[in-house]
Order: C-alpha cells, then sequence, then structure tokens
C-alpha cells in the first residue's frame, strides 16, 4: 500500500520519553482492550509506558527507538529495536535485533506509513550487520501477523506475554537479513 502524505522517521531522544510513552499507551490500549482484562490492562499500562519507564529504556544504549512523524509534527507512531537480542527460536544466535515494539497511532492503521517503518527498520539492521529482526506478537492479532508476514517475517517459535494474571501466547517471528 502506497502512503498518501509524507512522513519523517527519526531516532528519538530523551526528550522524547513522554512522547513515547503516550503513542505506547494509546497504541496499546487501541489494539487489546477489547481481549483484556481491565485492571490488567491497567497495570500493565502504567508500568511499561510510564515517563520513567521510557527514560529508563531511552537511556540504555542497546535500545533504539524510531519516532515517526508527519510534516505537521503528528507522530504516526514509533518502533524499538533492541540490539544483540537471543532468543532460543533463532539460528546462529549471533547479532539478532529484537523488534520489541511496532506501534501505530489508530488514525494512521492502514494508511501504508507502517511500510515505511519496517523498511528504515531493516535498512538499519542492514547498516548494523544484523544477522535479522524478530519478535513476538500475539497468535490471535491475525493483522499483525499478516502484515509481518508481507514485510518478510516468518514464524519460528512461540514465546508466553504476561500481562498481569493474563498469560497469552505469542508467535515468535524472523526476518533474516540477505
Amino acid at each position: 500500500m502506497q502512503t498518501t502524505f509524507p512522513v519523517h522517521i527519526r531516532l528519538a531522544t530523551r526528550e522524547d520519553a513522554a512522547l513515547l510513552a503516550n503513542v505506547g499507551r494509546t497504541s496499546f490500549y487501541h489494539a487489546f482492550a477489547d481481549t483484556s482484562d481491565a485492571s490488567d490492562m491497567a497495570e500493565y499500562l502504567a508500568q511499561a509506558f510510564s515517563e520513567e519507564q521510557i527514560a529508563s529504556e531511552l537511556s540504555n544504549s542497546n535500545n533504539y527507538f524510531f519516532i515517526m512523524e508527519t510534516q505537521q509534527s503528528k507522530i504516526a507512531g514509533y518502533a524499538k529495536l533492541i540490539a544483540n537480542q537471543q532468543h532460543n527460536s533463532l539460528p546462529e544466535n549471533s547479532n539478532w535485533w529484537k523488534l520489541h515494539r511496532f506501534y501505530l497511532m489508530p488514525e494512521f492503521i492502514g494508511t501504508g506509513v507502517a511500510n515505511l517503518l519496517m523498511n528504515q527498520l531493516k535498512n538499519f539492521v542492514l547498516e548494523k550487520n544484523g544477522k535479522g529482526m524478530w519478535l513476538a506478537t500475539w497468535v490471535e492479532n491475525g493483522r499483525a501477523i499478516r502484515f509481518y508476514e508481507k514485510c518478510g517475517f516468518t514464524i519460528c517459535g512461540s514465546d508466553r506475554f504476561i500481562m498481569g494474571k493474563s498469560i497469552t501466547c505469542d508467535y515468535v517471528m524472523k526476518w533474516e537479513a540477505q
């Protein structure tokens, strides 16, 4: 899908912590509120997307946040890569990058901008001589799975995701650099 408006993708700085926390909370809630226990959701959002938590993640030199915004500085979404992250489902556990977050604001879903962000991430991993990327996504999130498959990811294993008292099964998916 071709996007109908230009976006800019930049690396985040520590000053972006509040912005990233807000986008993370909004995107995660929009994607999973209908299928999650309300108290588990509230607890997870408060912990995973507090400004302090995001600031801590931004301070880690293995973490790279990519912010996607329109020319009018409206945030379309962001992604987080973590360098040298291993998973037992991966071959040759060396120099793999974990795609830990890939979030779009609800109004940008289906506009084509996700492809631009994914291509930026792939190019970044290639520039870093990465073996590839891997991610975990809920097995019942068909839209995300289809998107990742279109981007060249394949299912290679499974993992668990714990949110409060809820435990779900995730697919582990990988994209190998060529």
